[in-house]
C-alpha cells in the first residue's frame, strides 16, 4: 500500500513538474500560442486523461471535427462526399484541416496514421473525381501540409517520415504515369496524322477528294474524349506536384527521402527523353 501511495505522489510531482513547464517556460506559451487547449492536448498525449483535466480542467465541448479523427471516419467521409460536387469541395477542405489543425492531431497520439489515410485518400479518389478548381485546392493544401503547416512543439511542416513516405510516393507515381500518358499520346497522334496523311495521298493518287472537313470532326471528337479523361493532367496540376517533389529532392531532414525523390526525378526525364529528341529533330 505504501509502495503505492510513494508511486502517487511521484507521479503528481512530475504532473505539476510537467504542467509549470507547459504554463511559464516563455518559448512553450509562444508555440501554444498561450492557450491552455492546447496545452491540456500536450499532456493528454503524453500524461493521460486525468493529469490534463487535473491541471488545466475538462474538456471543453468540441466540433466534430475537432477530434479524435482517426482513419475510418477519413474513408466514411470520402464514400458519403465523392459523387457530389458541392460534397466533394467541403471534404477536401475538411481533409486538409484534419491534416493541418495541430489541435486535431494532439488529441490522437497516433494521428500520423490519421494523415496518412488523408493523403491516400486525397491523392487516391479525390484526385482521380476532383474538378480542375477542386484538383488546385488539394494541392495547394498539400503544398501547405507539407512544408508550412504548424506543429505544437513549433516545427513547420509536416513531422512524419511515414505520411512523407506516402506523398512521395503517390506523387511521383501520378507524375511518373501522367508522363507515360504524355509520350502515348504523342505517338498517338503522330500515328494519327501519319494515316491522315497517307490516306490523302491515296485518295490524291486515285483522283478521290477528301473533304477536309471529315478529318477535323474526327479530330474535335477525339480531343473532346481526351479532356474528359484525368490525364494527362494540367499544366498547373503538374506545376503543383512538381513543387512538391523539388521540396524532397532539397530537404535534408530525411535523406532516403531525397533519394527517392531523385529516382522518380530521373524516370521522368528520362521518359521526356523521345519527346526532346523530337522537338529537336524539328527545329533543326
Amino acid at each position: 500500500m505504501g509502495k503505492a501511495n510513494k508511486k502517487t505522489r511521484k507521479a503528481t510531482v512530475v504532473d505539476k513538474a510537467f504542467a509549470a513547464w507547459l504554463k511559464y517556460d516563455p518559448l512553450v506559451s509562444a508555440i501554444v500560442k498561450n492557450d491552455d487547449n492546447t496545452r491540456r492536448d500536450v499532456m493528454l498525449n503524453i500524461l493521460g486523461t486525468q493529469a490534463a483535466m487535473r491541471h488545466f480542467g475538462k474538456f471543453p465541448p468540441r466540433k466534430a471535427y475537432e477530434g479524435p479523427i482517426f482513419p475510418d471516419l477519413v474513408r466514411r467521409e470520402v464514400e458519403a462526399s465523392i459523387d457530389d460536387q458541392a460534397k466533394r469541395t467541403r471534404l477536401i477542405k475538411t481533409l486538409i484541416r484534419w491534416a493541418t489543425d495541430p489541435q486535431v492531431n494532439n488529441r490522437y497520439i497516433r494521428s500520423h496514421l490519421t494523415r496518412i489515410q488523408i493523403v491516400r485518400s486525397l491523392l487516391g479518389q479525390v484526385f482521380f473525381n476532383a474538378t480542375k478548381s477542386q484538383e488546385d485546392l488539394l494541392l495547394k493544401g498539400l503544398k501547405f501540409m507539407i512544408a508550412k503547416k504548424m506543429t505544437v512543439i513549433g516545427e513547420l511542416g509536416e513531422q512524419s517520415a511515414d505520411v512523407h513516405d506516402v506523398l512521395l510516393e503517390r506523387i511521383s507515381e501520378i507524375l511518373i504515369h501522367n508522363q507515360k500518358v504524355i509520350i502515348k499520346k504523342a505517338v498517338s497522334e503522330a500515328e494519327e496524322k501519319m494515316r491522315v496523311h497517307l490516306m490523302r495521298q491515296i485518295q490524291e493518287m486515285r483522283g478521290e477528294k477528301h473533304p477536309s472537313s471529315f478529318v477535323s470532326s474526327d479530330l474535335k471528337n477525339k480531343v473532346r474524349f481526351i479532356v474528359k479523361e484525368k490525364f494527362p493532367l494540367s499544366p498547373e496540376a503538374v506545376r503543383h506536384l512538381e513543387d512538391m517533389l523539388e521540396f524532397y529532392l532539397n530537404q535534408d531532414k530525411w535523406p532516403y527521402l531525397s533519394e527517392l525523390a531523385l529516382n522518380a526525378q530521373e524516370k521522368i526525364l528520362e521518359l521526356r527523353k523521345p519527346l526532346t529528341l523530337t522537338a529537336r529533330d524539328s527545329s533543326s
